[in-house]
């Protein structure tokens, strides 16, 4: 549960790392405003983040997260820190000579597909499949608590998704849906989309595999929501850093800040929305439902 982090025998030694942690987002935020990087805009999106993610506290109190069945966290938790060093590398290197190996699914495959095939692999043989799945919160069981969960967070992260994207994107968010019925079919085909090369894979691998080994090894929820948000904002570095269509293209020092204040904080709702189901639908939803905001503002219709 959530909350039992914050209970008197611990929260002594939980207060350093969290200072630590909130310190390093202060300064990247501040260093956004002085950067002229888009400052109002980074600061609706992380608002909305701490709206949403209050109202989940607070509106959905009671502890229905499921309890893992993870064998050996230690092990997996290596497994797949080293994974990702070895994919983030990969994608630095890929990126930079503008390599493309398997297209746009190649985030489903490196994040969802081989990271499932090593829990296979790294499995007694006893084990099912059902069984490692349900360790990395894929399962029908609560499967209604987290459907709440993810739509509430996704309605309430609506005006500061479109608000917190540029002009130009907004203009064509608005205009897809002049018409409700072919912007509904439009966001619908935004939404398979992202979840199948960002949502699924990279959910399945922050939050499913790496937050839960991490919360089981240190045991502490908050820890590992912090941990995971700070590797899931620097996963995004290569393409921010690299890639021409980028803003921050070529400028490292930009590049991590963003990577902390956007995508890291993002992060943070996405690992709250784990800490208190630990079934991954619900985060591969919202996941989903934001990125296909903006797939749907970057398309070419009519």
């Amino acid at each position: 549960m959530i909350y039992n982090n914050f209970n008197y025998t611990n929260i002594k030694a939980l207060l350093p790392f969290t200072f630590w942690s909130m310190f390093i987002y202060l300064g990247a935020f501040i260093s956004v405003i002085f950067l002229n990087l888009g400052w109002k805009t980074t600061f609706l999106l992380a608002s909305g983040i701490i709206v949403v993610s209050v109202l989940l506290m607070f509106i959905f109190s009671k502890d229905n997260s499921l309890k893992l069945n993870i064998s050996k966290p230690k092990k997996e938790l290596i497994i797949a820190l080293l994974w990702y060093i070895l994919y983030f590398l990969f994608d630095f290197f890929t990126t930079k000579n503008g390599i493309k190996i398997l297209g746009d699914f190649q985030v489903l495959m490196a994040l969802f597909i081989a990271p499932l095939l090593i829990l296979m692999v790294t499995k007694d043989k006893i084990s099912r499949v059902k069984d490692i799945l349900n360790s990395v919160g894929i399962t029908i069981k609560e499967s209604k608590y987290a459907i709440k969960i993810g739509g509430v967070a996704s309605v309430v992260m609506i005006p500061f998704i479109i608000f917190s994207s540029n002009y130009n994107q907004r203009v064509i968010i608005f205009n897809i849906f002049k018409n409700p019925f072919s912007g509904f079919i439009y966001f619908m085909i935004s939404f398979v989309f992202a979840f199948l090369i960002m949502g699924l894979p990279e959910e399945f691998f922050f939050r499913g595999f790496l937050q839960s080994r991490f919360s089981k090894v240190i045991k502490s929820e908050w820890k590992s929501i912090l941990i995971t948000s700070f590797l899931f904002g620097l996963y995004h570095l290569p393409n921010l850093f690299l890639n021409n269509s980028s803003l921050t293209h070529g400028h490292i020092i930009m590049s991590i800040i963003i990577a902390l204040t956007e995508q890291g904080f993002v992060g943070i709702l996405f690992g709250i929305i784990w800490a208190k189901t630990h079934n991954l639908s619900a985060c591969i939803f919202v996941h989903s439902f934001i990125d296909a905001f903006y797939i749907l503002s970057v398309l070419k219709v009519g």
